[in-house]
């Protein structure tokens, strides 16, 4: 199993991101010869053009960001966090249940998905309590759910459980977005491996890697084995705790999108080594 990890890493941080290093750099080269000519055109200066790409960039990425706001227990520190989440353009939020309504107003075109998190973080609870849960998510106007699978059932094998589940879930709600959050960081490559195939075949619309409720130490190689296990069919979202943007931001090559409990600081962390 470490094998197969192993090369599956090397595969994404070998061949992969040297290509996009590669691109890149190309990329930058072609953007730097342009940048002359770009700033005749507009009657602008290089700097401001070379800012405006840099904060363009970014915008982008952070709409690739899923902001967890599920620690927030009270309106005016809600309407904090929202206000964070509208001034840097992320691109969902995710709240506890009975938020779901207060924020959907706060985010009142403004382009952001809002979430419930439901059976939040564990999924322990029993079925029926997990399909009631689901539907008042949406009925309070979440645009979709974060969906634990629980641990416990992975655990002691009750493949059956987690696949009637999701199965039944997905195809209740099918023009709904159901993510299913695995703790990857608490299960071994096998089971990992196991659960993703049943997600599939149950047509979730993304797999997240984890909570954040549990100690994740291969955050990196967590999302590559969701990654590669998915083959491309699911939207793969990396949950990850680290402090530093450069962390954040390589999860990209291996994740469509990331799930972070500290958007607001990764995002001023990236703008201020851009420089804008």
């Amino acid at each position: 199993m470490t094998n197969v990890n192993n090369q599956q890493e090397q595969n994404v941080n070998g061949s992969d991101l040297s290509s996009q290093t590669e691109n890149g750099e190309n990329n930058q080269s072609s953007f730097g010869a342009d940048t002359a000519k770009t700033a005749m055109i507009f009657g602008q200066s290089e700097e401001d053009i070379g800012k405006e790409y840099k904060e363009y960039k970014a915008f982008k990425l952070f709409r690739r960001v899923d902001a967890d706001l599920t620690t927030v227990k009270d309106s005016e520190n809600l309407k904090i966090k929202i206000a964070e989440v509208i001034k840097f353009g992320f691109g969902n939020v995710i709240v506890n249940p009975r938020q779901i309504r207060e924020t959907k107003k706060l985010l009142v075109g403004k382009n952001i998905g809002v979430y419930g998190a439901v059976c939040y973080p564990y999924g322990e609870e029993l079925y029926g309590v997990k399909k009631h849960a689901v539907r008042k998510a949406f009925e309070e106007g979440a645009d979709g759910v974060y969906l634990p699978v629980g641990t416990s059932d992975v655990k002691r094998g009750r493949f059956e459980n987690i696949k009637k589940e999701f199965t039944v879930i997905s195809r209740r709600y099918k023009r709904k977005k159901i993510f299913a959050v695995l703790e990857v960081g608490d299960l071994d490559y096998t089971q990992v491996e196991r659960v993703v195939k049943i997600l599939l075949k149950s047509n979730v619309a993304g797999i997240v890697s984890g909570s954040g409720h549990e100690i994740i130490n291969r955050t990196f190689s967590g999302a590559s084995d969701l990654h590669f296990l998915s083959g491309g069919k699911r939207t793969v979202v990396a949950y990850s705790c680290s402090e530093k943007c450069k962390d954040v931001v390589s999860l990209f090559s291996v994740a469509d999108r990331v799930f972070l409990k500290n958007a607001p600081k990764i995002a001023m962390d990236l703008k201020s080594n851009l420089e804008f």
